[in-house]
């Protein structure tokens, strides 16, 4: 991701009007009406992976302004296409897990199903320079042929659609992660200062490389395990019960946008073989209420090939 803000001088030239000295009867010509100032969206991080199941699409769209004199105008309505050949889909709904994005749906066009993902956070301006990044996941044939995947974003300014930012990348050979014995439940897991035992949703699971076959596949690194909770659920306050060798907490739990967010980091690699699979975890949170399904969301994320890919499950389902 980005940590500065792109800024673009826009300079307008144009051609200096100069009245002849003998006036005649025509009028003069009008001058075109100058095209609104506004702002500009650019992707930065785009890459793609496959395997046998899925490609896996990341990218972050950044603000341009056109910097002083001109007012910031942000950029508002903000989306994200991907575009992929549609005899290389399948299927079925595609994922997104990154806060404040989702998907929006598809269509087909010239040979390639297009599927577009919405920023639901905040205008992208001065104070606001890039979305989160995302990273989505699409249904995918099983073959590994080569393939090239086109990104592009849009949004409206200033009461007028920008200019799309296009990019097109080659996907790269990716690797599937699968996570093992992947439980969300509702339990009694500590005890409440008022007396009796406090409620809490407990988390547990291990991820494994598991291809695209065996043995091919990209070696898994920067593995993160991230929870997300809605704040209607929990407080934050949550407990490691138990993390296995390798795992250390990369983000405490932080509130954004009425989501509680927390992630913890495995020290190695996953891959082919030896190291093929991390060691497992078990960590609850503090619940508010009663027990609702499905408001816990687990992701375990990595890098395979330089592009990220995931398994994500939410729970409790029962």
């Amino acid at each position: 991701m980005l940590d500065a803000q792109i800024n673009r001088r826009r300079i307008v030239q144009g051609a200096l009007w100069v009245t002849p000295a003998i006036v005649i009867a025509a009028a003069a010509p009008a001058a075109a009406a100058s095209p609104p100032i506004q702002g500009r969206v650019a992707l930065t991080g785009a890459s793609a992976a496959m395997n046998t199941a899925n490609f896996f699409a990341t990218a972050t769209v950044n603000y341009v302004g056109d910097g002083p004199p001109h007012a910031d105008h942000p950029v508002s309505g903000v989306t994200l296409t991907v575009s992929i050949p549609t005899s290389r889909v399948v299927a079925g709904t595609p994922g997104v897990t990154s806060l404040n994005w989702s998907y929006v749906g598809s269509l087909t066009s010239g040979g390639n199903t297009l599927y577009t993902f919405a920023w639901n956070g905040l205008p992208l301006g001065s104070t606001n320079p890039m979305t989160n990044q995302v990273t989505v996941k699409i249904p995918a044939t099983a073959s590994l042929d080569p393939v090239n995947i086109v990104f592009t974003a849009n949004g409206t300014s200033n009461g007028s659609p920008v200019t799309p930012a296009t990019q097109t990348v080659a996907v790269g050979m990716g690797a599937d992660l699968v996570v093992d014995n992947a439980v969300t439940d509702f339990i009694n897991w500590m005890p409440n200062p008022s007396g009796g035992q406090q409620n809490g949703y407990r988390m547990q699971g291990a991820g494994r490389w598991a291809g695209p076959y065996w043995p091919v596949g990209a070696t898994i690194t920067d593995l993160r395990l991230v929870i997300r909770i809605p704040a209607a659920n929990t407080d934050g306050t949550y407990q490691a019960l138990s993390l296995g060798a390798g795992w250390s907490l990369d983000q405490a739990p932080a509130l954004s946008n009425g989501v509680w967010q927390a992630s913890w980091k495995f020290a190695t690699p996953i891959q082919s073989g030896a190291n093929q699979s991390t060691t497992g975890w078990d960590i609850a949170f503090k619940a508010i209420g009663a027990k609702q399904l499905n408001v816990v969301t687990s992701a375990l994320y990595g890098l395979a090939n330089g592009s990220p890919n995931y398994f994500t499950w939410s729970g409790p389902t029962s």
